[in-house]
């Protein structure tokens, strides 16, 4: 059988005249299965629970902030394969800033640091990801703008995951793309008609 269950809650918190919205959400789930292992029964058992929590303060014209914070916990035991149990942890943080020195550009700065624990040798990581972008818009409607984007500054990305089944546990490591610079020249390209058309049906004499 499986199960999953989530529970969220939102709440702004005022501070004077300032505003910070803030969000909780719980989400579990978990898993029971029975196979044959050399002719005996196997059961594996598999549970997973995340805590995130969100926090946005957005009250200023000239920047905005928010922060996600979250804690997994993941759990696999088998019976007849004890060797395989196994109980990991993945924390993550990622706070977000945009400034706004001038009504036609931003600047954006998101960090997020993520770390694991309790998977195979070689898998446990700690990694810090910083970007960074700046934008330019060339008129008052922002459909012109010139955008520079820093990806992964400190060169740490890497993807890794994990993945469990009735007698097996994987840990995953991919290739992703690392450290770069864009500079981009965009367009937005809007257009709608205004006209208004009127239909008159005349009844017949």
């Amino acid at each position: 059988y499986n199960w999953n269950m989530w529970l969220s809650y939102f709440r702004p918190v005022y501070f004077g005249k300032d505003k910070i919205k803030c969000n909780l959400n719980l989400y579990t789930n978990g898993s029971r299965n029975v196979s044959l292992l050399n002719g005996d029964e196997n059961i594996s058992n598999n549970q997973y629970a995340r805590v995130f929590m969100g926090l946005t303060y957005d009250t200023p014209k000239w920047v905005d902030l928010h922060t996600d914070v979250s804690l997994s916990r993941q759990q696999s035991g088998y019976s007849l394969q004890p060797t395989l149990n196994n109980t990991s942890h993945f924390f993550n943080i990622s706070p977000n800033i945009t400034f706004t020195p001038e009504s036609n550009t931003e600047i954006n700065i998101d960090y997020d640091y993520r770390q694991t624990t309790g998977q195979s040798a070689g898998f446990n990581t700690s990694i810090n990801m910083l970007n960074a972008d700046i934008v330019h818009y060339f008129s008052q409607k922002k459909n012109v703008w010139l955008k520079v984007k820093a990806h992964d500054l400190l060169k740490q990305n890497v993807s890794i995951w994990r993945s469990s089944g009735e007698n097996y546990i994987q840990d995953t490591r991919a290739n992703v793309l690392s450290r770069f610079v864009l500079l981009s020249l965009n367009f937005r390209l809007n257009k709608f008609n205004t006209k208004i058309y009127h239909l008159d049906f005349e009844q017949p004499a």
